[in-house]
């Protein structure tokens, strides 16, 4: 995603901090996409050296390139938080409905890809985080209309150690289910659980998202769930049950697994009355 308000940016916080670590990183940069061309080029090489050989990100979305004297050295791509994430959830505080109202001020490192030879540079990878923390929250503000207050990643423990985020100081909280996201609201079992780990871009992160009355500066970010129209008169919701009641299972016999079809379209609806929207949560409601 291009923020076409980044484009004429002059200024970037990362440059201080450059001039003043001077030539100890060899005067590393973080910098925003910020044309079809370098989108496009930052999409092929994404293939190329990131292990997923996926460069989509689902959400809101940014794409950065770090670089060295001119040069592309490593990539950086961040998306929209996971729907439901329990261990970070619990670790927030978040009830559903603050999860719902706050869930975009969370974002995710959906992709980092170095393309230096592997070991060249020890601190790259964490100095190059660092640097794109420092400006991430003023990009997404520009961009989106609001900050981000907590990020997240997941790291395959089969593939890495995850030592680039314990270096910038990131928190590890625990694993995932193995479940993978492949559309905005969908999700499929690889059964793959991953390390999860958080880093709060402002003081006081977890009382921010998870406070009943978000502070000040912070409320005005809030998202009130869209109010849902209930078109069906008093009679027509007397019993669902019945409403549902003439609904028969289109396959054949062999492949039946319940009989009672109207009783899982019942559970699936009420599921979705409540707020749940995706997959996994209508499967943890029932």
């Amino acid at each position: 995603m291009i923020c076409p308000a980044q484009i004429k940016r002059t200024s970037k916080p990362e440059d201080l901090v450059t001039e003043i670590l001077g030539e100890t990183t060899g005067k590393i940069t973080v910098e925003l996409v910020s044309s079809l061309e370098e989108e496009t080029r930052w999409n092929k090489l994404i293939r190329k050296h990131h292990y997923l050989k996926e460069y989509r990100m689902v959400g809101e979305s940014l794409r950065y390139v770090i670089k060295k004297k001119g040069q592309w050295i490593g990539l950086l791509g961040w998306s929209s938080a996971a729907f439901h994430l329990r261990p970070r959830d619990a670790w927030i505080g978040w009830t559903d409905a603050q999860r719902q109202a706050g869930r975009h001020l969370v974002a995710c490192n959906a992709r980092f890809a170095l393309l230096t030879p592997k070991g060249g540079s020890p601190n790259l990878a964490s100095h190059s985080l660092s640097l794109n923390l420092q400006r991430l929250s003023a990009d997404w503000q520009e961009c989106y209309g609001h900050p981000i207050a907590l990020v997240e990643t997941y790291v395959d423990p089969k593939r890495f150690e995850g030592t680039c985020y314990r270096a910038a100081n990131w928190i590890e909280i625990g694993v995932t289910k193995g479940f993978g996201r492949s559309r905005l609201d969908f999700y499929q079992l690889h059964q793959q659980p991953k390390a999860i780990f958080l880093y709060p871009l402002v003081r006081n992160a977890r009382q921010i998202l998870s406070a009943p009355v978000m502070p000040a500066a912070w409320a005005p970010y809030r998202r009130e769930p869209a109010p849902h129209d209930y078109p069906l008169s008093g009679k027509q919701t007397q019993s669902l049950l019945q409403a549902l009641a003439p609904l028969h299972d289109p396959r054949r016999y062999r492949g039946w697994r319940h009989r009672r079809v109207a009783s899982l379209v019942a559970i699936a609806t009420s599921a979705m009355i409540a707020g749940n929207n995706s997959l996994i949560d209508i499967g943890e409601f029932s």
